[in-house]
């Protein structure tokens, strides 16, 4: 499809309906019947609509398949998203330059890119547009005072959800290793210990009462019994070991 399109051109293309006649043209743009026989010969001649001439009736203005893909084009990108080039447009228009070539040269985009991108706005109620004298003026709606003034749309980050430690896992806030069992069997002391209390007497604080650095300590504690008690145990099982051998030594 040509480069050399315009705004204009697309513009007026969407004015032409099934039954639109050359002699109505001019006023469906707003303009003389001269300037609309001037616009309808610059479509023709970019193969953007075809004429049907039946004499001695009016001339039907037809759009052609080429016309129609442009339509087409036009209306896919008028359902994207607003984008920096859309701000850029706006921001022109709200410096006060009101025709498509102003508009164009501020920004340096080709014609038809800057076609489809105001035709996108017009759809969207960023801006809006009139023909008057054969020519197109864009303005700026009040939606698009307010984008010029917000700038870019800020998009949502994602959210990351927070990641759990892995049982085990080294590094901060990890259990240590064989906590969770040593905290469990002081949770079950504490049960039998709170059962076995006779009435009047004042039970030893739970774990669950305990401050972290008591259920440390206390844990601390646990393991040194622990050690302590296997340590007595081997020391009287060498000891009968040792009378063991002593005693069958006498007696051989």
């Amino acid at each position: 499809m040509p480069d050399e399109i315009n705004f204009f051109d697309l513009a007026s293309l969407l004015k032409i309906k099934p039954d639109t006649t050359m002699e109505r043209f001019g006023g469906m743009l707003n303009s003389s019947y001269f300037d609309g026989a001037n616009i309808a010969a610059t479509l023709s001649q970019k193969k953007l609509i075809s004429f049907n001439t039946a004499l001695p009736g009016q001339s039907i203005i037809t759009i052609t398949d080429t016309g129609k893909q442009l339509i087409d084009e036009a209306n896919t990108k008028a359902n994207m998203d607003f984008d920096h080039l859309d701000l850029a447009v706006i921001t022109q228009v709200s410096n006060g330059k009101t025709t498509p070539n102003d508009i164009g040269a501020g920004i340096n985009v080709r014609p038809r890119d800057l076609a489809m991108h105001l035709f996108k706005l017009a759809q969207q109620d960023f801006v809006t547009y009139e023909f008057r004298s054969g020519a197109v003026s864009v303005m700026l709606t009040e939606k698009g005072f307010k984008q010029v003034k917000a700038g870019m749309p800020v998009k949502p980050k994602p959210q990351v959800q927070p990641t759990m430690a892995a049982p085990g896992a080294s590094g901060a806030g990890a259990p240590m290793a064989g906590a969770v069992p040593i905290q469990e069997e002081l949770l079950a002391q504490d049960q039998a210990a709170m059962e076995g209390v006779p009435g009047g007497e004042q039970p030893e604080p739970t774990v669950a009462q305990m401050s972290p650095e008591e259920v440390e300590q206390k844990i601390k504690k646990s393991k040194g019994a622990k050690t302590r008690n296997m340590a007595i145990a081997v020391v009287i099982i060498v000891v009968i070991v040792v009378l063991g051998l002593a005693f069958w030594a006498g007696y051989l």
